[in-house]
């Protein structure tokens, strides 16, 4: 039970990060392990997170910077010819964002929903996917979602509410400047 409450922590103080982690310790990584003699899981993060201070290990992100769809890359497109930096396919919680968006040092996760992938029989978003949401959410990630058939009749009205969005608009209304 102990371990369970210590692993919740771990992965609390892990996910709340933004940017980045800054790690100090002052005993060798050995030592840390639980009272059972046992070895515990931070000092196998602490092993991983020397390995790549020490450039012994490199992760790869594959997907980093590839798009997933015509869509999503229609969409990107379309950000950055309005001035907004766009990654695509980013890494965060364990899933891939579509595309992390920043502009004026503001930083917004946009998921292109295509119908066949993200939309149940109902026409609603798939628990999957609100699960998904819920978990970046609370990671301290904004996201918002740009649905295919909104994109399809309107683009100039999507790209001008990721816009509204990454300024700090909290409502935005069709027609209003965004630009």
């Amino acid at each position: 039970m102990e371990d369970d409450h210590i692993q919740g922590m771990l992965n609390v103080a892990f996910t709340r990060a933004r940017d980045e982690i800054h790690v100090f310790y002052s005993a060798p990584i050995d030592t840390f392990g639980k009272a059972s003699g046992t070895r515990a899981t931070i000092a196998d993060w602490l092993e991983h997170c020397e390995a790549v201070f020490e450039g012994k290990e490199v992760r790869e992100y594959p997907k980093l910077g590839k798009t997933d769809s015509e869509f999503e890359a229609e969409v990107g497109r379309a950000l950055r010819a309005s001035g907004v930096h766009v990654v695509h396919q980013y890494p965060s919680c364990g899933f891939s964002i579509d595309l992390v968006c920043e502009l004026d040092g503001n930083r917004l996760a946009v998921e292109c929903d295509g119908e066949i992938y993200h939309m149940d029989e109902h026409g609603e978003l798939k628990i999957e996917d609100v699960e998904r949401q819920a978990i970046l959410e609370r990671a301290g990630w904004s996201v918002l979602r740009i649905p295919y058939r909104k994109w399809q009749s309107d683009p100039e009205d999507e790209v001008a509410r990721v816009i509204a969005k990454l300024r700090g608009e909290e409502h935005y209304e069709k027609g209003s400047e965004a630009g």
